[in-house]
């Protein structure tokens, strides 16, 4: 059973209160709340925030704007700061890449080295039209993702906000 926490309590003291150490593999695993993908959440303030992200910043300090917290662990409950580094979004792809987790979901044709080089096509001018054929995706996939609707987070490209 959580002992109760005083209110008020600082981020680092629920962060503590809501962890428990992994004994196997070193990670430091948050008990609390969770998002479908099994990262930790809490909220602070009004907002809900990833409790990996909360656990680097109590360590490290804020996190530069456009950065991801990445886990060298792959375990998405982990807050061990150990275990968490800063990356770019183009870095979280590849990583994503890398631990075989390339395509977001089961119906997504495209990986993030598919949208690299999508985007690097489009920047040498070539017809959108063309680039759609090539990767076998609809015009409206390769324009979503040369104004940043889709693949953002791989791009650099931001959604113009209305």
């Amino acid at each position: 059973m959580k002992r109760p926490l005083p209110n008020g309590a600082s981020v680092a003291e629920r962060l503590a209160v809501w962890s428990e150490p992994d004994l196997n593999g070193g990670c430091l695993l948050w008990t609390g709340a969770v998002s479908h993908g099994g990262y930790g959440r809490l909220f602070v303030g009004k907002s809900v925030c990833a409790a990996h992200r909360l656990s680097w910043e109590v360590a490290n300090g804020p996190i530069p704007a456009g950065l991801h917290v990445l886990h060298r662990c792959d375990n998405p409950p982990c807050i061990n700061p150990d275990h968490l580094f800063l990356g770019t979004p183009a870095d979280n792809a590849a990583d994503r890449e890398r631990k075989g987790r390339g395509a977001r979901n089961w119906r997504a044709k495209l990986t993030a080295e598919n949208v690299l080089a999508i985007t690097e096509q489009l920047g040498r001018g070539r017809d959108v039209a063309y680039v759609a054929n090539d990767f076998g995706v609809h015009r409206s996939t390769i324009y979503a993702i040369s104004t940043g609707r889709r693949w953002g987070d791989v791009t650099g490209f931001q959604k113009a906000q209305k």
